[in-house]
């Protein structure tokens, strides 16, 4: 069942990526059509290629799934390319849901899952944003398209039902406003998990939160402009929509890390003598992944429960963000 999914998605993703081409093409009012089919088509696929490898790699963890997920979000920036009415106001209605997507990948790394209170805010608030926010504004705004900035040229926008100007303004400030927030809170957040995980921990956060980082500060750069020079905003959005490239780049390279710390592993199994005493294999285990906090403990019968590699009684500590425990039979 799993191969068929990973293929299933894989189908969808190609087929999604020829009807990109095809609207962003045949459109009459993008002026860059090679490069933006690159962006969406390229940057589609590389989320989708990313999200199916850690799928295979490890089809329970969740972020497979969402990083392919935000590579289906790329391809709905095509239907701002398109020519009919209808077809474009959806793109409009849609077309920032790759931003709320992407703080849901970055929130959500390495475990797939949303650890803290905050993360889940703040995931929460980019999507209302990024929908109902977004929603709002375009009852009121008409002649925009690609990140909401002015498009002369665009087809109209079916929602819009009154040309009220200080209730678009109002929209986009507080659209704006929230958005500021979210950078400033996903970069804490971000600069935090980095700072309290263990030395192997921070391998694999790192090429994610470094490339995910360029792209917040990006956006945020763009935020300000939009309200001081729109001109400069639109050539900002290029920069931010090519950062995004490296965030998948930086989640293949974690998953490398992972992988090369258990041939380091298993190096250590294959290459020790076969008398190991428990504290060799407490070291020889820190070494093969970097990490001094690593501890190992192993259960007694006579004992009923676990002790360290000195023979002293161990108690299992509760999980946190930074610390697990992984037991082997």
């Amino acid at each position: 069942m799993k191969p068929r999914l990973g293929t299933g998605i894989a189908i969808a993703a190609v087929v999604a990526a020829a009807l990109s081409l095809v609207l962003v093409f045949t459109s009459d009012h993008e002026s860059d059509p090679a490069a933006r089919a690159a962006l969406i088509v390229g940057l589609g696929l590389l989320f989708v290629a990313a999200g199916l490898i850690a799928y295979v790699r490890t089809p329970e963890n969740r972020i497979g799934m969402l990083m392919a997920l935000v590579g289906f979000f790329w391809f709905l920036n095509a239907l701002i390319e398109g020519n009919n009415s209808t077809l474009f106001t959806i793109g409009l209605a849609l077309h920032l849901l790759i931003y709320a997507a992407f703080a849901h990948v970055i929130m959500a790394y390495p475990t797939g899952r949303l650890e803290t209170q905050r993360a889940k805010r703040i995931v929460i608030l980019a999507y209302v944003t990024v929908t109902f926010v977004q929603w709002t504004l375009l009852l009121f705004k008409d002649h925009i398209g690609n990140a909401n900035l002015s498009c002369a040229n665009c087809p109209d926008n079916v929602l819009r039902v009154s040309h009220d100007h200080a209730a678009a303004v109002a929209a986009g400030n507080v659209q704006r406003g929230v958005a500021l927030a979210l950078v400033w809170a996903a970069t804490t957040v971000l600069y935090r998990r980095v700072q309290a995980a263990t030395p192997a921990g921070r391998r694999v956060l790192l090429p994610v939160v470094t490339t995910a980082t360029l792209s917040i500060v990006l956006i945020g750069i763009m935020l300000v402009a939009t309200s001081v020079s729109p001109s400069a905003a639109h050539t900002l959005n290029w920069f931010v929509l090519a950062s995004f490239a490296l965030v998948p780049l930086g989640f293949l390279l974690g998953l490398l890390q992972s992988r090369l710390a258990r041939s380091g592993i298993l190096r250590m199994i294959v290459e020790t003598p076969d008398e190991l005493s428990l504290r060799e294999a407490e070291v020889g285990l820190r070494e093969a992944l970097g990490d001094p906090t690593l501890r190992l403990a192993y259960w007694l019968d006579d004992e009923r429960g676990y002790i360290n590699v000195r023979g002293k009684p161990f108690d299992i500590p509760p999980d946190t963000p930074t610390r697990v425990t992984t037991r082997i039979d």
